[in-house]
């Protein structure tokens, strides 16, 4: 049924809905649904589908390496939240055979891994910038990627065993108030 609602939903140009704002947060999402629907069953629509949407998140990459919000401007500034939806779909594509995406998860990954900080946390555009009451929200999402054994080599030892510690905190003191995805208010 959704991989349906994603194939009408799709622009020409690989696009998943209307073009605005947080496009990307649609964009990244769709196309890592897709890509999962396409690993189960491997057929032409979906393959067509995904070959455009890889594409389109491809074209959209920032020349520092990550992703920012669709925007009028010539040069959207990269955030670690847009670019993990991006990182994560192209992946997901990568190991169904599209390989032309391999360069810009690299590119992607090398970025996140700038935004790390020594501590463990990571910053929403830059190392050290995290809004308030996002930091679990940027912790947990850089960690997502940049912990995967395949990926060891995008940061330094001390640096993956600072993220690990920090993920190790957070998982000790979880409370009522623990969102993992505040920043989407925070940044809104």
């Amino acid at each position: 049924l959704f991989r349906s609602y994603l194939l009408l939903h799709q622009q020409a140009d690989g696009r998943f809905g209307d073009l605005f704002s947080d496009t990307a947060y649609n964009q990244g999402i769709a196309t890592l649904a897709l890509a999962r629907a396409y690993r189960t069953r491997k057929d032409e629509p979906v393959r067509l589908a995904l070959d455009r949407a890889v594409s389109f998140i491809c074209a959209r990459q920032c020349a520092d390496g990550g992703w920012g919000y669709q925007s009028s401007e010539p040069h959207p500034v990269s955030n670690l939240s847009i670019s993990l939806w991006q990182i994560e779909a192209l992946r997901c594509a990568a190991e169904e055979g599209w390989t032309q995406a391999r360069p810009n998860v690299e590119r992607g990954l090398r970025w996140m891994a700038g935004v790390a900080s020594d501590d463990g946390s990571f910053g929403y555009q830059r190392s050290g910038d995290t809004p308030p009451g996002a930091s679990q929200t940027l912790t947990a999402m850089g960690a997502m990627s940049l912990l995967d054994p395949v990926h060891a080599g995008f940061l330094p030892p001390a640096r993956r065993q600072a993220i690990r510690a920090q993920m190790q905190k957070l998982a000790a003191t979880p409370g009522p108030d623990m969102d993992y995805y505040q920043i989407g208010r925070a940044h809104v």
